[in-house]
């Protein structure tokens, strides 16, 4: 058993840019989204003496997360509301740095017959996944995601070749309940949860998105308006917030009374609600090590 020469982050950093390059679908970071919610934008992790609390009129609050790569497109341009999705769906990814395990005495040798990769869940991060999952059904595609490689010269050609994300994996914390590690030779082919499960295909980036069926068609209005995107946008987030924020007492305590403050302080209710609502979601992701992507579910059908 030897664990990936790369670190998780690496592997995390690397799949994210390539995400953010197109990668087989077209992602918004989050905050390209808030801006136009809320009317600033900021440049950097906004901490206490940031130019943003003081736009807010208010102190950083505790326990609070806005990251850098949430607020920058990836074009290093703000992006127009006819760019921006009108029928959004977020993708919440939890990375993982595999084993590989060589030797016969692997305890899944017996399955597999070749050396074989491994990753280990952690019991509260799977917790909160797997409720994540479950409340924000239909809204977000929820997914550990691990490579079928190990060194750091494979990591290079794959950073080289943009082949980080076809090389990786994919599973649902539903399909990881009651297991404690996931095991595959391969990415898009046979994986399964350990120490006793099922097959389930370990899915592709690609794959997650090939069920046109699972996603609603927006009906034919005429040319959709910066109102009506704002509205999927506002009703989008405002269900990963309060999935975010289920069992999560203290985080909802934080921003509720942050958000008291800010009201307190004549912000506009409107952006008290946006920016609390992101910041809930943006908490909870970063307190996992996830990374948080919103797509175009009406580009998704038609690609």
């Amino acid at each position: 058993m030897v664990f990936a020469e790369f670190e998780e982050k690496t592997y995390e950093i690397a799949y994210d840019i390539e995400l953010s390059r197109g990668g087989g679908v077209t992602p918004w970071a989050p905050g390209q989204v808030l801006e136009h919610l809320v009317g600033f934008d900021a440049a950097a992790d906004p901490d206490a003496s940031h130019p943003l609390w003081r736009v807010l009129g208010a102190s950083r609050p505790k326990g609070l997360v806005l990251l850098p790569d949430h607020w920058i497109a990836p074009s290093g341009r703000r992006p127009t509301s006819r760019q921006l999705p009108s029928n959004p769906i977020s993708f919440l990814v939890q990375f993982k740095r595999p084993e590989f395990i060589r030797s016969h005495a692997g305890k899944q040798w017996k399955l597999w017959g070749t050396p074989y990769f491994r990753f280990k869940v952690d019991a509260a991060q799977q917790r909160t996944l797997k409720r994540l999952e479950t409340n924000t059904a239909g809204e977000a595609i929820v997914r550990y995601a691990s490579p079928a490689f190990s060194t750091n010269a494979a990591m290079d050609v794959a950073r080289w070749d943009g082949k980080v994300i076809v090389s990786s994996g994919h599973v649902a914390p539903t399909t990881m309940a009651g297991h404690s590690a996931w095991t595959y030779v391969s990415a898009g082919a046979a994986g399964r949860p350990n120490p006793t499960g099922e097959e389930h295909r370990f899915d592709r980036l690609s794959d997650l998105f090939r069920e046109p069926d699972d996603y609603e068609k927006p009906q034919p209005l005429g040319a959709r308006s910066e109102v009506a995107t704002v509205d999927a946008i506002k009703s989008h987030v405002e269900v990963l917030a309060g999935a975010a924020m289920t069992r999560e007492p203290h985080l909802r305590r934080v921003v509720d009374e942050w958000r008291r403050e800010l009201l307190r302080e004549g912000v506009a209710p409107g952006m008290v609600n946006s920016v609390g609502q992101f910041a809930a979601v943006q908490s909870i992701t970063a307190r996992l090590g996830a990374s948080w992507w919103i797509l175009d579910r009406e580009a998704l059908i038609h690609q």
